[in-house]
């Protein structure tokens, strides 16, 4: 009877230990198989984040390549607006004189007080002769107070002639204290003579108008012409 018992408790101990080691062996096979299925979620969850990291470098990369051509576009445009070239400034006049031939010249200024109505100013005559400075002074003596101007060109003589010609500018002026200077004479390609005269004026300036006549003497020459060029 002791026996059947004791038989009885071995064999209820071993299904116990049969049926503990069972469960043991289930759990970690569980346990093992989670951790393997969160491995593999992990393995395809990387990817995917490194992928759109990727596409969102790749995709700023194409906007600032796409961005850096049209700043440059805007500051070679800025560029081409902003810089005009420098020869725009030079006028044709200018141009034609700096291309003419310099001349030798002498000049001296002598008011010469008048009025004449129908007169246009500036006015410029070349004198070759004794007697046509005569002929010119008599020709507006009556306009203009010229006894100044006889007494200045005297010396201008027939020896004078023989090497020189004068060139005569009548100029008229709102103020008395307006002066000129003659600063250059050019003789251009076809003969014909320019005097260029700077006109200067102080801030105060008296309420006279004035006449005046610039006298240029130039080497003697078969001139076309002449003209002056006033600049202030």
């Amino acid at each position: 009877m002791i026996k059947r018992l004791l038989v009885f408790l071995l064999v209820v101990s071993l299904l116990t230990f049969a049926s503990s080691c069972g469960k043991t062996a289930d759990r970690n096979a569980a346990k093992q198989e989670m951790g393997e299925t969160e491995q593999a979620e992990a393995i395809a969850t990387e990817p995917v984040t490194e992928r759109a990291e990727t596409e969102t470098e790749t995709s700023e990369t194409e906007t600032k390549v796409a961005e850096k051509p049209e700043i440059k576009t805007t500051e070679k445009t800025e560029k081409n607006v902003t810089d005009p070239p420098e020869e725009v400034t030079e006028t044709t006049s200018e141009r034609k004189l700096s291309e003419a031939g310099s001349v030798d010249f002498k000049a001296s200024y002598i008011r010469t007080n008048g009025y004449h109505e129908d007169a246009v100013y500036p006015k410029t005559v070349i004198i070759d002769s004794e007697s046509e400075l005569s002929e010119y002074c008599e020709s507006i003596g009556d306009a203009y107070d010229m006894r100044a101007f006889k007494e200045e060109t005297s010396p201008y003589d027939a020896s004078f002639f023989d090497g020189h010609d004068l060139v005569l500018i009548l100029l008229e002026e709102n103020s008395g204290s307006v002066s000129h200077e003659v600063k250059n004479v050019f003789l251009s390609e076809d003969g014909v003579l320019t005097v260029v005269i700077k006109k200067s004026a102080p801030e105060v300036m008296t309420c006279d108008m004035a006449e005046w006549h610039i006298t240029v003497e130039v080497p003697d020459g078969d001139y076309a012409g002449a003209n002056a060029v006033i600049k202030n």
